[in-house]
């Protein structure tokens, strides 16, 4: 499991934007350009630029987080995000919850990265100063997830 220290340690590093998130980008998408693929298909066009923007650097804060704790994964290809994502979808849609919150817990429950998940959480949760639509915070997580799970 990745630790909730090296986490904060990626987003202070990466959180003044500037040539260390321009390279840690640059290095997730050479590393991972099916992953980075996926993240600015056209199904992200329903999200703002903003939203995208926070979905881009997620992706690399998870990525980068990881690979400070183990070995580089090894490049995940489409199909295999393809089905990681209808799985996620499909148990986030079987989820009976009225609050977002409510509705993600089955993924705390099955997932070893609860610290990754938590750092996703929080970054979609609603607040007065989040770029997150309500119509947008479910794909988005899901797309995180899919992150996630495809790296692990």
């Amino acid at each position: 499991m990745i630790a909730e220290a090296t986490i904060e340690r990626v987003l202070e590093r990466l959180s003044g934007g500037g040539e260390d998130f321009a390279q840690d980008l640059a290095d997730f998408g050479e590393a991972q350009p099916f992953l980075l693929t996926y993240l600015t298909q056209e199904d992200t066009e329903a999200f703002t630029a903003a939203e995208r923007e926070l979905v881009i650097f997620a992706a690399v804060v998870v990525y980068q987080s990881i690979i400070e704790e183990r070995p580089e994964p090894a490049q995940v290809q489409g199909e295999k995000i393809a089905q990681v994502e209808e799985a996620n979808y499909n148990l986030l849609q079987a989820q009976k919850g009225r609050q977002f919150s409510e509705r993600i817990t089955v993924f705390f429950e099955r997932s070893q990265e609860e610290e990754l998940l938590a750092f996703v959480e929080d970054l979609l949760s609603p607040d007065e100063d989040s770029p997150v639509s309500a119509e947008a915070r479910e794909a988005m997580f899901v797309s995180l997830v899919t992150v996630i799970d495809s790296l692990s």
